[in-house]
């Protein structure tokens, strides 16, 4: 089951922006709904990559941005950070999938 990791923009009454990368299996708008609940903020969908290895896509992307970390998985990102989602996941997921089918090592819980 191939589950989301996205990235959402939160713009907050001053208009300064913060990012929450996330998961779901669920559709995202509906996640959204529950973020937005008692939240004046403006929330809006950046971007989000579907793939099985979603999880440690997600914790390798925490990871990289740890150093932008405001709270718990709210981040400040640059531009840059913002535009290259996309790319940073699918990198992952490659590197993900080579490690599953070329690293004798590797075992998958989830088979």
């Amino acid at each position: 089951m191939e589950i989301c990791v996205y990235l959402i923009c939160c713009t907050d009454t001053n208009g300064d922006k913060l990012h929450k990368i996330g998961i779901t299996r669920r559709k995202i708008e509906k996640r959204m709904k529950e973020f937005k609940t008692g939240n004046a903020s403006e929330l809006h969908l950046v971007n989000s990559f579907k793939s099985k290895w979603a999880f440690q896509i997600e914790a390798s992307l925490k990871r990289r941005f740890k150093k932008y970390n405001i709270s718990g998985e709210w981040f400040d990102l640059s531009t840059d950070d913002i535009s290259n989602f996309e790319n940073y996941c699918l990198n992952l997921h490659e590197n993900f999938e080579l490690i599953s089918t070329e690293n004798t090592w590797y075992i998958d819980n989830n088979s």
